[in-house]
């Protein structure tokens, strides 16, 4: 099941690359357009290509979202109470659950809340090391297994990726 989700990652990497590129895009789309002009065509040119990519499926098996955790974590999943829910992304094809939090504390302590919370609520630690700056935790429970890359956001701040793979029976 390890290996399932360590593919998924690989290839999960191209849908949060996506998603930082329609970010920066929507970010550019404020500025001024006469200070923006070759840029944005040059942006517009890559998003074009994202939004294509992400219409070629059925709307339905690929869900964006923002600011809460998608109905796909579990109710009981432990989030701090100071943690931010950012970009969401449900992939119901590859049953994938992708979530960017931040949390105003630091790595290791963001690390020991996981480590110490998710064993309390039936998951198990399949293996939780880093360093000051990068730290990842792989998980499991009886319905499905994740892992958790936490990075320095800034100071005082941490920033996640939650990947959580729940299969589906059939």
């Amino acid at each position: 099941m390890l290996n399932r989700v360590r593919s998924i990652l690989r290839t999960g990497d191209v849908i949060v690359a996506a998603i930082a590129v329609l970010a920066l895009l929507l970010a550019s789309c404020s500025g001024d357009a006469a200070e923006t002009d070759e840029p944005a065509t040059t942006t517009t040119t890559t998003a074009t290509t994202v939004e294509v990519d992400a219409a070629s499926s059925e709307s339905d098996d690929v869900v964006f979202g923002r600011g809460e955790l998608p109905s796909t974590i579990p109710a009981d999943f432990p989030i701090p109470e100071q943690a931010v829910i950012g970009s969401t992304l449900v992939d119901r094809n590859r049953d994938v659950t992708e979530v960017i939090i931040t949390y105003p504390a630091s790595v290791v302590e963001v690390a020991v809340f996981f480590d110490t919370n998710l064993p309390v609520l039936g998951y198990t630690i399949d293996s939780s090391s880093g360093t000051n700056g990068s730290w990842t935790i792989e998980f499991s429970s009886d319905t499905s297994t994740g892992v958790l890359k936490l990075d320095v956001a800034g100071s005082g701040l941490t920033q996640s990726v939650l990947t959580f793979v729940t299969p589906t029976s059939g």
